[in-house]
């Protein structure tokens, strides 16, 4: 297998079973494969089912291991903490001060630096590691984003919590800005950044950050309710675009982060109460049944620019009345769709049995 069907066995990690994978990698002879991307092929694995949460392909981690050099950035996505720790410190004995930093700032493929990568994966005593040997706190990746961008996400592959984190950032001498007090949710931070003269609190809050973020964007994807609240009290457009390939709006960040419990519903409630544009999406999340039924009528030729379907947030959400609403209009359920359901609800539950009576009273007899 050449590294073009490595391309596509990447495209294919979100819907393959740990099974199939495993067949398909020990069919690769890995010596044929380039270095950078079998590491590459092995991070992209471990995004997809080898986390904090998840030890999906843990079977194919564990082979893959052992057929080829992992580089220090694999070694640290993987927690390998012991083998990269040595690695940096015996490297970084033999250099002087310029190249102790050019070693520790070093990128990988996709322009992160180790505290980059030791962040985004909640490799907690790593960024510790990093950050006590020197590394730079405020590079920007190949997404324009720092190491805190990634540490304050908690994200569904993170260990440790983005607070562990980001407090081993401030207490490293980061000093955050206007825009990271709004990533981190610290209300009081920003409070004082914006009595500074010099800082207008209207300009500010419509601002964007350098990877395109808004400060309510920003507040809304780290699930801080009350800095949420105060933005928009000061001004913040709920509508107002990201300026980035995403263009999203913190409404729908809001609501595609309920699928992992990582947007607090308040949010939601507050950004429709200032004004953000209601969404068939926004409706299922906040189980609005009329505003669900107004959408329908036109959802089935506009299917709205969104990342799944209304189906997919009610069941991945766990939003059963909204689910129930969806049924009683006409939204078929495919079995894969009950599968999920009655792993969330059970299959025995009253609000099981109530979904199941209502879609087969919805599907004519033959």
């Amino acid at each position: 297998m050449n590294d073009v069907n490595l391309k596509n066995l990447i495209d294919e990690l979100g819907a393959i079973t740990a099974e199939q994978l495993l067949d398909q990698v020990q069919a690769i002879d890995w010596s044929y494969i380039a270095h950078e991307d079998a590491n590459e092929f092995l991070h992209c694995v471990g995004l997809y089912g080898y986390s904090g949460r998840t030890r999906l392909f843990a079977s194919t981690v564990d082979y893959l291991l052992r057929q080829f050099e992992l580089s220090l950035f694999t070694l640290i996505y993987l927690h390998e903490n012991e083998q990269a720790m040595k690695i940096v410190d015996s490297s970084l004995c033999n250099l002087d001060d310029a190249g102790r930093q050019a070693f520790l700032d070093q990128r990988s493929q996709s322009g992160q630096t180790m505290l980059h990568c030791a962040a985004e994966r909640g490799n907690v005593d790593m960024v510790r590691f990093l950050c006590e040997r020197g590394c730079s706190l405020r590079l920007h990746d190949d997404r324009n984003q720092t190491p805190l961008d990634a540490a304050c996400h908690a994200g569904p592959w993170k260990v440790a919590a983005g607070g562990n984190l980001v407090d081993v950032l401030l207490e490293s001498g980061l000093e955050p800005d206007a825009m990271e007090c709004c990533m981190i949710g610290d209300l009081d931070r920003l409070r004082q950044r914006l009595n500074d003269p010099t800082l207008d609190a209207r300009a500010f809050v419509a601002s964007h950050a350098s990877d395109g973020e808004t400060p309510l964007f920003k507040a809304t994807h780290n699930n801080h309710v009350e800095l949420v609240g105060y933005l928009l009290e000061i001004g913040a457009d709920p509508n107002r675009q990201n300026r980035n390939e995403s263009k999203d709006t913190p409404l729908a960040n809001g609501c595609l982060h309920t699928l992992s419990g990582e947007c607090d519903s308040r949010i939601l409630h507050a950004l429709i109460e200032y004004g953000a544009a209601w969404t068939m999406t926004a409706a299922v999340c906040l189980e609005n049944l009329p505003r669900i039924a107004s959408f329908y009528a036109d959802y089935r030729e506009s299917k709205e620019s969104e990342r799944f379907s209304p189906l997919y947030y009610a069941i991945h959400s766990w939003r059963p009345n909204s689910l129930k609403k969806l049924i009683s209009l006409g939204m078929k359920v495919k079995d894969t769709d009950w599968d999920h359901i009655k792993r969330i609800a059970g299959e025995g539950s009253e609000v099981y049995l109530e979904l199941r009576a209502l879609s087969d009273s919805m599907t004519p007899s033959p």
